[in-house]
Order: structure tokens, then C-alpha cells, then sequence
């Protein structure tokens, strides 16, 4: 039902998928090594996407975000993935060191960020946020849900 088929818009279904080119251009550039961000994350964006629709069927709308995040996490780590959840990460501006800068929800084994929004719908300002984290990160691909 949720695959990474019918992403190449980037969004599907209340969950939204970038990469670091965000959209089309994400779905068919090459990293590094040459393989494509599709293929490198496909795998684990199924699984994390997989563990979102459950909490959801489960308890539905309604809820606080930390009572979604909580849920997920323990989904994901039902599912053997690896995360860190809430990490608070420092930034590095000009010389001036901020140790508590920014803190994603998750930050999931292989260079993945999730965040969660727990709202009526999903804002650019969302999309922004995920995509500044990817970035202070150099994370290559983020879902927001």
C-alpha cells in the first residue's frame, strides 16, 4: 500500500518524503558512490512509513505529538530499527558554539530524520524545519508525518 512507487511527487498520504534535492530530484540523484538515494533508503522509508500507519490505525487522530512520538519509537524499535529519539544537537555559527541548538525527533540508523506534527496539516514551515535539520545533519533523506 505505501510504496516508495508514487513517491516521485514526495508526498503521500499525510507523510512527506525529501531528499537532500528535495522532490523529483531526490527520487533519481546519485550519492556518492552511484547508488541511487531511492534504492539506499527504500528499505528502511518502507519500514519507517509502515511503523507510522500502524500507530495510526491504532489510536488515530487526536493526541499530543509526544504521545505519537512515543508510540513510534517503540514501533520502529519493534521493527530492529535503530534510532535516537529527541537528540539535542549543538550549531556551530562564525566561531560561536550553541551546545543546544535544535532537536529532531528522530534520528534513525542509516541517515534518516523523522519528524513527527501532530497537526491538521502539514505547513511549508515543516518541510523547512525537516530540511534545515537534514542539512545541519548531512542527513540525505527526511519524512515528515
Amino acid at each position: 500500500m505505501w510504496g516508495m512507487e508514487g513517491w516521485e511527487g514526495g508526498r503521500m498520504e499525510g507523510m512527506e518524503w525529501m531528499g537532500s534535492d528535495v522532490g523529483q530530484r531526490a527520487v533519481a540523484r546519485s550519492d556518492s558512490a552511484g547508488m541511487k538515494v531511492r534504492e539506499r533508503f527504500g528499505e528502511d522509508t518502507h519500514r519507517i512509513i509502515g511503523a507510522c500507519i500502524e500507530v495510526h490505525r491504532h489510536l488515530g487522530p487526536g493526541l499530543l505529538e509526544s504521545a505519537y512520538e512515543e508510540c513510534v519509537a517503540h514501533e520502529l524499535k519493534l521493527r530492529g530499527m535503530t534510532l535516537i529519539r529527541q537528540p539535542v544537537l549543538p550549531l556551530v555559527y562564525k566561531g560561536l558554539r550553541i551546545p543546544r541548538a535544535y532537536q529532531p525527533d528522530f534520528l534513525i540508523e542509516g541517515g534518516l530524520v523523522l519528524e513527527i506534527k501532530a497537526v491538521q496539516a502539514l505547513l511549508p514551515v515543516h518541510a523547512a524545519q525537516l530540511r534545515t535539520y537534514m542539512k545541519l545533519q548531512r542527513r540525505e533523506v527526511g519524512l515528515l508525518g
